[in-house]
């Protein structure tokens, strides 16, 4: 039997809902990579089907992990106002004279 069987009249849409396929994309099994780039050289004509699915599982795992706009602003907010803070060693040159300046 033919290991690519299970594959050859896959649609995109059933890639991204097969885990073996999720594992090659984001890279967690090395073993994987042989396998996919076989496929594709041996099934051409699923090579558009395994493009779309492979950037989809990208920006599903982007999406999974990005944060939401008021966190990444609340975040921003929090890293500016502590650099505007004067660090330990900068208030006592300021009290001593002797900052560089």
């Amino acid at each position: 039997m033919d290991r690519f069987q299970k594959y050859r009249h896959y649609s995109s849409d059933d890639l991204v809902e097969d885990s073996s396929f999720w594992s090659w994309v984001l890279r967690e099994e090395r073993g994987e990579d042989g396998f996919w780039s076989e496929f594709i050289a041996s099934h051409p004509n699923q090579a558009t089907a395994v493009e779309m699915a492979r950037e989809k599982v990208l920006q599903l795992n982007n999406a999974e992990f990005k944060l939401p706009d008021d966190k990444v602003a609340s975040l921003w907010n929090k890293i500016t106002q502590a650099s505007r803070v004067a660090l330990p060693s900068e208030m006592e040159q300021e009290k001593t004279g002797t900052g560089a300046g």
